[in-house]
């Protein structure tokens, strides 16, 4: 209020002072009409600049209509190619997707039959260690490279490279899996962008001009120009080139992988195979080594049995030589005492019946005759008690031999009942100086052992006629103080 004031007052101050105007002249009649006739044709020339304005605008309209239309068209077909465009990135995600589904259930089936036989293998691997572990124990003498030995370190070998390759494998499968998982992922999203994407642009091209109504308070116009919406016209940021090369590098990768995971699945059943043919052909070699080697064992047990009668019988022939020679030497004590007494008795006769007649003579002779005989049965003696030490030493290396097959035979059994009481499900239960019951189901009915001492000579038997008692008959057989002898004559 002041401020109006005072530029009032300020106003006020500095106005001069004009004299009052005149008194109009009226026109005269020409000018009257000159000015009716230029307002009537200011009048024509405003009406026809109307005209041509309206003219003007009308073919604006048209203009503005067909061009409209035109660029509505346009961005119909751009729509629907993008539509078309955006279906057929669809349908390839939606069959690689599929595709990359199947290859990772076979990958990961593989992956589990790997994993299975690694598992299953740890027990034919325990059993093989364990085996390792038995033979160990196996008397110096029996300590040996054979063929079970042999056997047994390649299974051993074999079954560990089996675990250990079959690892690698499943490894290497779990991360291509975790890939193939990460890479599904990526193109489920890209296709639920996709099928979005899809949606928004079948949505746009519903939208047409004919069934657009807008209210009035959608067009504000400032200034002559139409105000648009806040971040309308903001441009996308990714170009059409970009988002096609992603979304085709995304399925090259996945072909990619797919590929990938095909070469990896068949490389795991091959080597399941190859493995699952390897150690059966290690285990089946060990198996029979095991059979061929308790075979030669039982045989040359036998063997030794056999000898150790023969040896035992040839002592105590040798022992009833040797009574039978102490016995013929004190029978010839009392002729050499009785010679030697008539000797030094006849010593006694006087000097002049001393003579060297046929009597004396004659004791002489028989003294000789005697000694001569002891010494030569006391060197008869001596030959039987070397032969008896000699054949004495001789059973004692046998009996060891023996022994020592038989503790070799018994952890060899032992080793070849592991395969029927692991599937049995016996396992380590058995003690271990107890014979497997299960043990003779290791031999066909067909294979046949001696028999052992005591039973006719030649005579064979199978081995599943025996009891499980006598493990396999052949456990006790042959022993060296219950081989039968020959009655004394």
């Amino acid at each position: 209020f002041f401020s109006v004031l005072n530029m009032s007052l300020a106003g006020f101050g500095n106005t001069t002072w004009k004299a009052p105007r005149s008194p109009q002249v009226r026109p005269f009649t020409p000018e009257w009409m000159n000015s009716t006739n230029r307002l009537c044709k200011e009048a024509e020339n405003a009406g026809n600049g109307a005209t041509i304005l309206r003219q003007k605008s009308g073919k604006t309209k048209l203009q503005a209509d067909k061009a409209t239309t035109h660029q509505h068209s346009q961005v119909n077909e751009h729509i629907r190619k993008k539509i078309m465009e955006t279906q057929n990135f669809k349908k390839k995600l939606d069959a690689r997707i599929s595709s990359l589904s199947h290859q990772y259930s076979n990958l990961k089936a593989a992956r589990m039959s790997a994993n299975k036989l690694m598992e299953d293998r740890r027990g034919p691997l325990r059993l093989a260690e364990k085996r390792v572990r038995i033979r160990a124990r196996m008397p110096g003498p029996e300590k040996i490279n054979d063929n079970v030995d042999r056997s047994l370190q390649k299974e051993c070998e074999d079954l560990r490279n089996t675990c250990a390759s079959l690892l690698t494998l499943i490894k290497e499968a779990d991360s291509h899996l975790g890939k193939l998982d990460t890479h599904r992922q990526l193109m489920n999203a890209d296709l639920e962008d996709k099928i979005q994407s899809l949606n928004v642009d079948q949505r746009c091209l519903e939208m047409q001009n004919m069934n657009a109504v807008v209210s009035g308070t959608e067009v504000r116009v400032e200034n002559g120009v139409l105000e648009e919406p806040r971040g309308l016209l903001d441009r996308s940021p990714k170009l059409p080139n970009v988002w096609r090369l992603g979304t085709g590098q995304l399925l090259q990768e996945s072909q990619e992988l797919e590929s990938q995971a095909d070469k990896l699945r068949k490389l795991i059943l091959n080597a399941i195979q190859n493995f699952e043919d390897s150690n059966f052909t290690s285990m089946t070699n060990v198996h029979t080594a095991l059979k061929n080697k308790v075979q030669q064992s039982s045989q040359l047990q036998y063997n030794l049995s056999k000898r150790l009668q023969s040896i035992n019988e040839e002592l105590d022939q040798l022992q009833e030589e040797r009574q039978q020679l102490m016995a013929n030497i004190s029978s010839k004590m009392g002729p050499l005492k009785v010679t030697r007494d008539r000797l030094a008795y006849r010593k006694q006769r006087p000097e002049r019946e001393a003579i060297r007649d046929n009597v004396e003579e004659a004791l002489e002779e028989e003294l000789g005759t005697i000694k001569g005989y002891l010494a030569n049965l006391q060197n008869q003696l001596d030959h039987v008690d070397a032969e008896q030490k000699r054949l004495t030493t001789i059973k004692s290396e046998l009996e060891r031999d023996w022994h020592n097959k038989n503790q070799a035979l018994r952890l060899d059994r032992k080793c070849l009942a592991l395969d029927v009481e692991a599937v049995m499900g016996v396992g380590d239960r058995t003690p271990p100086d107890t014979p497997s019951m299960v043990t003779s189901a290791l031999f066909k009915s067909d294979t046949f052992l001696p028999r052992p001492p005591g039973s006719s000579v030649g005579s064979v038997v199978s081995v599943t006629s025996f009891s499980s008692g006598s493990l396999l008959g052949l456990r006790n057989a042959g022993s060296p103080r219950t081989a039968p002898r020959r009655p004394r004559h």
